[in-house]
């Protein structure tokens, strides 16, 4: 008999009696047939849903003109659903992934007509809370991801203005919350469906524009059965087996490594019922039941090898369902339906592993282990013997892991299915796993250790399972903290701790309360961190709109209007502070540190002002930049790559040119690659167009004249598009929505021409041979007046954004009077002239010194770069480093009035004074 006042001991024993008689686990193989279960509260269509921990979240979506931001949780076990913190962003035509419990989602479109977004947020179902993430650098909808060693790939969609499908393709890495361009898609699309199998993914379906492919629907696009397969490993693409069913706007999802297609509409807009399965070990299609539930635009999960098909479209817009079917993906060899589920949080330290056994076992081989490595090779060390039952238990004397389970830590386990008297045996089973949670507060940020921390840090952590109150200690030794019992209590896992002192240590513990089981409270570990060795000049995070706008601190050569101060006219110089694009006036993405970083646009080319560009800022403190002692000056920047494009001749005669850029439909501006000449008067260009690189269906190259390089004026633009087609292209009047006419079917070789008449009109023409010219029907006229001289030549744009593509010209000829100089640029797209970069700090009786970076091209460097200034390099101009009273940031040459520069745009983040580092 057990003690009675070994009440733990006693309750650890009956429970594992209890799971060696009564946890047995069904028995029962698949069922070939579709069954509805209970449909979803919001019925929508455009959805995603995604599985953590048994349960399906269904997220977003649409039903006619409504946009949802609805989150539903379905447990499968009890066939019900229960509603959950509403999405930040109501979307439809998104998409979602689950990277370490937590759930990703990505894109869509936020309302009928007005386009895409790159939004990115984070959902913890933990913890029902949403957090925002940083953006695509695409914006599209209709776009699919997955998910590969813990980075999430995203694919094709709609971009703005690219109506037929993206050969995009991002990674997104939730780790560094950072984003990353990949090897582009060989078939542009939109409506496709993704699954990842053994470290590839696999994009099926959709629909395109690109001739040649798929099959012509009502919609005007292009259906595929297109599956193409890429490797992250390799960033390579292989094409495979075509799917039996065209069709677009499809779900995929994966059982026992095998890819369900499912759903969706054909190419004459059909809506399917169908379901095909994709074996990628031997690259072939089989056909399996239908839904019960014709639909497209639906989302689907799986569970312990269940599929779950959830919501859609039964008919034409606006008809809509929450029907939720589900299907036993089966009879398998391997064993499956593994409890806990694949990658499932377990919350207790024991464990009884369960699963449904492969159709022809009469025995399994267990492997259960910490260690991946051991399980995947079967090593002795995690072989727990061969039996016949379905069930393992762990966590228990006399069982593996007799001391229990331990929090925080992962565990592995594989069933390999046995029968002697079958020639197929063994069969080798997945790997699975589950994670036991820890209940306390641990991933600290700043890690424990870290040095070099800011003076103002924010202190946060990731909350222990269950914790519903935290009680933070804070102090600079670590005996009085690691003892603690009185502290600071809060409902956030934030806390800061306020101005802290240069390169001191500080030590803090969090200790949380869970509300559940009795109410316990779990000591947290004592962290610890170092604060940098420096003094902060300006890490921008403090700028707001009305409050304290960043003009108001830093002089440009705008000027300002301050409620309390006389209106300020600017510095002179060409630079301007801010984006009035942005809710703060300041940069919320592209940041270095914290959450905003300093805009600055600089432009040494303008009239009336001076050839240079400068932003400057009074000092209040630091002045004394000798205090605590400091010498050196940091400053972190980034700016964007020179001209993403390019234009090259060779051999004579001939001119390879690359682009990129992207139009929005009914633009009032362009982006694209220019290469040109100054025509004064009348006169034309031509040229033979010998190839267009694909990649979108309105990539496009062609000739032009247009009156500035401004990327809202007027032009004409007669161009060969990837679709095929001619095209005339070209606005009217400044800033005015552009046209377009189109004819199908010409392809390179074709020759076109743009011509300037007497009075100013400009007329397009094509050709197939150079000699027969053939103008648009009823052309929209464009008209530069022959005083105003104007820039003809070629132009190449990829329609894809940050991914040019690449055109030939040959044969090009101008008449009229031309500068005979090629000059080539970007048009619309942002990237940064050359300029030098300066930095100038001043005394208030006028001493000045300036310090230039020894990079005069630096402008262009497009990733963050620290910039680190000795102070003695001011001070051997003659400032004083006691009384600093202004700093300035510069492109250019300081005090140019004369030689015109370039233009663009840079960021500037986290300019600091440290101590100098001994040598």
């Amino acid at each position: 008999m057990f003690k009675s006042g070994n009440n733990k001991e006693t309750k650890r024993y009956l429970i594992a009696l209890i799971v060696l008689f009564y946890a047995l686990p069904p028995m029962s193989v698949a069922e070939e047939v579709w069954t509805r279960k209970a449909d979803m509260p919001t019925a929508r269509y455009g959805l995603t849903s995604s599985e953590v921990n048994g349960k399906i979240y269904a997220i977003g979506g649409r039903r006619g003109g409504q946009f949802f931001s609805t989150v539903e949780e379905y447990n499968p076990n009890s066939d019900t659903w229960v509603k959950k913190a509403d999405m930040p962003t109501a979307r439809v035509g998104l998409a979602s992934s689950v990277v370490h419990w937590r759930i990703y989602v990505l894109g869509g479109s936020v309302g009928a007509g007005i386009g895409p977004v790159a939004t990115v947020e984070e959902y913890d179902p933990a913890t029902d809370t949403w957090t925002r993430k940083t953006d695509m650098p695409t914006e599209r909808f209709g776009l699919s991801t997955s998910v590969v060693n813990g980075k999430i790939y995203a694919f094709g969609g709609n971009p703005v203005g690219v109506p037929w499908g993206s050969p995009i393709l991002e990674e997104y890495d939730p780790a560094t919350d950072t984003w990353a361009r990949k090897a582009i898609m060989p078939t542009p699309r939109t409506g496709q469906s993704t699954s990842a199998v053994d470290g590839k993914i696999y994009v099926i379906g959709g629909t395109t524009a690109r001739s040649g492919f798929g099959n012509l629907g009502t919609k005007g696009g292009m259906t595929l059965s297109i599956v193409e397969e890429y490797d992250p490993a390799t960033d390579t693409w292989t094409e495979k087996a075509d799917m039996p069913t065209a069709r677009s706007d499809l779900s995929t999802c994966v059982v026992n490594g095998k890819i369900y297609a499912i759903g969706g509409n054909d190419d004459t807009d059909v809506i399917l019922s169908v379901v095909e399965v994709y074996d990628p070990a031997t690259d072939t299609w089989a056909e399996i039941p239908d839904l019960q539930v014709q639909r497209y635009n639906l989302s689907t999960c799986t569970i312990n090898g269940k599929i779950y098909a959830i919501g859609g479209q039964p008919g034409a817009w606006p008809t809509v369902t929450g029907a939720v079917e589900v299907y036993s993906a089966g009879p398998w060899e391997l064993a499956a339906n593994p409890d806990p589920a694949d990658s499932a949080l377990h919350l207790d330290t024991w464990v009884t592993l369960n699963w449904i056994p492969g159709a022809f076992a009469d025995s399994h081989d267990v492997y259960f282990s910490d260690n991946f490595d051991d399980v995947n090779a079967g090593t002795a060390e995690a072989f727990r013997g061969n039996q016949t039952e379905t069930f393992y238990v762990a966590g228990f004397p006399g069982f593996a892991y007799p001391e229990g389970l331990v929090q925080g830590t992962t565990y592995y386990w594989r069933i390999d299915e046995m029968n002697d008297l079958h020639p197929e045996s063994p069969w080798r089973g997945k790997i699975w796993s589950f994670t036991i949670p820890l209940k306390k507060a641990h991933d600290p940020i700043p890690a424990d250790g870290a040095e070099s921390v800011d003076l103002d840090v924010v202190l946060s952590w990731t909350a222990g399972h269950g914790a519903t109150l935290y009680t933070v200690y804070f102090g600079d030794r670590f005996d009085e903290v690691d003892n603690a019992t009185d502290g600071i209590r809060l409902a956030a896992t934030t806390y800061a701790p306020g101005p802290l002192k240069p390169g001191k240590t500080y030590y803090w513990r969090v200790d949380e309360f869970s509300s559940g089981r009795g109410g316990e409270t779990h000591k947290g570990d004592t962290w610890s961190f170092t604060t940098g060795d420096y003094l902060v000049i300006d890490d921008f995070e403090d700028y707001d709109v009305g409050n304290n706008e960043i003009w108001w601190a830093w002089k440009d050569g705008v000027g300002y209007s301050h409620p309390t101060e006389p209106p300020s006219a600017g510095n002179g110089t060409g630079s301007m502070v801010g984006d009035e694009s942005t809710g703060s006036y300041m940069e919320e993405t592209i940041v270095h540190g914290g959450s905003q970083s300093m805009p600055v646009f600089y432009d040494n080319n303008q009239q009336g002002k001076l050839c240079y560009s400068e932003v400057e800022r009074a000092l209040t403190f630091p002045r004394d930049w000798t205090e605590e002692g400091v010498g050196v000056l940091s400053l972190w920047f980034r700016g964007y790559p020179a001209s993403v494009g390019s234009f090259t001749e060779g051999p004579a005669g001939t001119y390879t040119m690359t682009g990129a850029g992207v139009t929005i439909r009914d633009s009032t501006s362009e982006e694209f690659h220019f290469a040109y000449q100054v025509l004064s008067g009348i006169g034309s260009i031509v040229a033979r167009i010998d190839s267009l690189q694909y990649t979108q269906p309105d990539a496009r190259a062609g000739v032009m004249i247009r009156e500035t390089l401004s990327p809202d004026a007027v032009y004409a633009f007669g161009q060969i598009r990837a679709d095929p087609a001619f095209a005339t292209e070209g606005r009217s009047s400044t800033g005015s929505t552009r046209f377009v006419t189109y004819q199908r079917g010409a392809t390179p070789p074709h020759w076109l021409k743009v011509e300037r008449d007497i009075i100013g009109n400009i007329a397009v023409s094509h050709s197939t041979d150079g000699s027969n010219w053939e103008f648009v029907p009823n052309p929209v006229l464009v008209n530069i007046p022959l005083n105003i001289d104007v820039h003809a030549g070629l132009a190449v744009s990829s329609q894809c954004a940050g991914y040019p593509c690449e055109a030939v010209f040959s044969n090009v000829t101008f008449t009229g009077d031309v500068s005979l100089q090629w000059m080539n640029q970007d048009i619309g797209i942002l990237s940064n002239d050359p300029e030098p970069l300066y930095v100038a700090i001043a005394n208030d009786n006028g001493v000045q010194a300036v310090v230039y970076h020894e990079n005069p091209n630096i402008a262009t460097k497009d990733t963050w770069t620290e910039w680190t200034i000795d102070l003695s390099e001011f001070a051997n101009q003659g400032v004083d480093l006691t009384q600093v009273d202004k700093i300035a940031i510069g492109l250019g040459t300081q005090g140019n009035a004369a030689t015109p520069g370039g233009s663009g745009k840079m960021y500037f983040d986290d300019i600091r004074l440290y101590r100098p580092i001994l040598k």
